[in-house]
């Protein structure tokens, strides 16, 4: 809808009205596709350099908590478990990680895995 732009003479030293515009609706950005798809030119390390656990106390607890998820999800092929393993949530950016301690995804294959890419398997861990 084009605003009207009305010329007045305004006495010097005074702020002439600015027309007032209608809001307009939001609009995202547009994302421009790459050249070469991300999953090429990004690598995704398996490993972060962080010590696993910070103490033996916290290292057991860790396995334990583990091994009872594990034990539970036994007969479920879908179910996956893991510990402290690199969780990516960005294609095409290798700093948007976490590691969680302990992660469940369920509707997700058991197998292994050098990191848990979220985009390849479809979705988020459920529980951390």
């Amino acid at each position: 809808m084009p605003v009207k732009k009305v010329l007045q003479s305004v006495p010097t030293g005074t702020v002439a009205p600015q027309p007032v515009r209608p809001p307009q609706p939001w609009v995202p950005p547009r994302r421009v596709p790459a050249a070469v798809p991300a999953e090429y030119s990004v690598e995704y390390p398996s490993e972060d350099g962080i010590p696993m656990a910070t103490s033996d106390k916290h290292a057991l607890r860790m396995m334990k908590c583990y091994r009872m998820l594990a034990h539970w999800c036994r007969c479920r092929l879908d179910i996956y478990i893991s510990i402290d393993l690199l969780v990516y949530y960005v294609q095409g950016d290798n700093t948007a990680s976490v590691a969680p301690e302990v992660f469940v995804s369920f509707g997700v294959p058991k197998r292994a895995r050098p990191n848990y890419k979220v985009w390849e398997e479809g979705k988020p861990p459920d529980v951390v």
